[in-house]
């Protein structure tokens, strides 16, 4: 079940995943059915309140009106602790390594009683805590865009900015590359500074 923000409706789906196991089936092979119905499992009274229950603050009307609920059952084998750590390292790469402010985006794994050990809130893996580098950007309407790429030297400690504009920058000879794909080994120059600078 999935329901956007704003929306009157929620998204009732079924995956047959075992279709995705006939390598000769295209994607646009897959069949799912779906329909759209009145909000039953994410509204204030659905099934959206349990992933609430460990949260820090009672969830607003508008934390239960939205969100996507995943449910899965007829598993081809009993699942152990090693197939649900792998789902939450799966699901962990969903994500983002937001360090800055509590983010929008949260994952809770709920689980049958038996498995209750294994519920949890999904966090990116604490290595994310302590990046090398980050890379943040910004696509306009046009195609054009701006990067930055910071590296973070922890050890001497001392950081190092770089960014670049695509938009009207001038390949050799003087000739205007157009924003957009690069081919491999063919990126803008990019300048250096420190961060003291």
């Amino acid at each position: 079940m999935s329901r956007g923000e704003g929306d009157s409706k929620e998204v009732y789906a079924v995956f047959d995943w075992t279709q995705f196991d006939i390598e000769e089936k295209y994607l646009d092979q897959v069949i799912v059915l779906w329909d759209q119905r009145p909000p039953v499992d994410i509204s204030a009274e659905g099934t959206i309140r349990a992933l609430w229950k460990s949260a820090k603050k009672p969830p607003t009307k508008r934390d239960l009106s939205h969100g996507t609920i995943l449910r899965m059952a007829g598993l081809r084998q009993a699942w152990e602790a090693k197939q649900f750590e792998d789902l939450r390292r799966g699901l962990a790469r969903l994500i983002s390594p937001r360090l800055e402010k509590e983010q929008e985006f949260n994952v809770e794994l709920q689980l049958p009683p038996e498995y209750s050990e294994f519920s949890t809130a999904i966090q990116p893996p604490p290595i994310l805590n302590y990046p090398h580098y980050t890379v943040s950007g910004k696509i306009d309407g046009d195609g054009s865009y701006k990067l930055t790429y910071k590296i973070i030297a922890r050890e001497r400690n001392t950081n190092s900015v770089a960014s670049f504009c695509a938009q009207g920058f001038k390949g050799p000879m003087g000739s205007s590359r157009p924003c957009g794909a690069r081919k491999p080994g063919r990126f803008p120059t990019v300048g250096m500074r420190s961060a003291g600078d």
